[in-house]
């Protein structure tokens, strides 16, 4: 028997945030994590109100790995003034992507957006906000309505799956490299306090395994404090469990780590137990490599 379905009723956005500088943009800039799904980016707060030399402020200035990415958002329908002040923000930043977050977008406006993005190889993304409520429950919603070209269905996809483990990697303390190493769509990186010395997570090889390890990306290097930890890789190997494996990859690097099998291509219910095993794994590598650390 098909189960009842509720009805969504649309909220007029000023009941939630009366004001759009002192009410939207601080708490659109708390919770960038609402906004990534719908534009399929890890975005990370730089700032907010950021001020640039000639004195205009930023709504939000963001990052997505190396590149900044201006937020410029609204609380009615796009007008000129914000598109030029977007445009403005982003050679101001040297921002590849922008982000236009408005209720309502009229048609010049996309038309314009789409033509800049398709003639001038630029990333400006059109987002329609509004607010549902649920019973008592009020939430609100995102849809890009310019999208991005360039994000296929298999980037959605892993970004889609490591997204829930990056906010709970992050509340652990541990933060993602930018953009000192690539990131594959399929992988992800995050910092230690010795350069080049990484943790890293796969989701899926060739193999069909996944992957949690600490790697060490540079045999020639000459840095004492990289030295120092790479001369006890076989201590910190004796401190995993027995399933803890070591290698060495074809161009050098050696690392320490877990296998398990799993691709993205298994049932959708395994990828939260693919998450909570990558997110054990990663901090027991994090811990027993943490004394050898500076």
């Amino acid at each position: 028997m098909t189960k009842p379905l509720s009805h969504l009723d649309a909220v007029p956005l000023r009941l939630i945030w009366p004001d759009e500088e002192k009410d939207f943009t601080p708490w659109l800039a708390d919770n960038l994590d609402r906004l990534v799904d719908s534009v399929d980016l890890d975005l990370e707060l730089v700032k907010r109100e950021h001020l640039l030399p000639d004195g205009r402020r930023i709504d939000i200035l963001a990052r997505e790995r190396d590149n900044y990415v201006v937020i410029e958002n609204q609380l009615e329908t796009s007008d000129d003034d914000h598109f030029a002040r977007l445009l403005h923000y982003a050679h101001q930043t040297g921002a590849q992507t922008m982000l236009w977050i408005a209720p309502d977008f009229e048609v010049i406006h996309t038309q314009n957006v789409q033509w800049l993005n398709s003639r001038h190889k630029v990333d400006i993304r059109c987002i329609e906000v509004s607010a549902w409520k649920l019973n008592d429950n009020v939430a609100p919603l995102f849809r890009q309505v310019v999208p991005n070209a360039v994000n296929t269905t298999g980037d959605r996809a892993y970004r889609h799956f490591f997204r829930p483990l990056l906010r709970r990697l992050a509340a652990a303390g541990i933060a993602q490299v930018q953009p000192e190493f690539p990131t594959e769509r399929v992988s992800r990186w995050f910092a230690t306090p010795v350069p080049n010395v990484l943790y890293g997570i796969q989701y899926g090889d060739l193999d069909g395994n996944s992957w949690a390890f600490i790697l060490f990306d540079d045999e020639e290097s000459e840095d004492p404090t990289y030295q120092a930890v790479t001369s006890r890789r076989g201590e910190i190997l004796a401190q995993l469990p027995d399933t803890a494996e070591s290698g060495t990859e074809d161009h050098g690097s050696v690392w320490l780590g877990f296998k398990n099998p799993g691709t993205l291509d298994d049932p959708y219910e395994r990828q939260q137990p693919m998450r909570d095993w990558m997110f054990d794994r990663l901090t027991e590598l994090q811990r027993a490599a943490a004394a050898f650390m500076p």
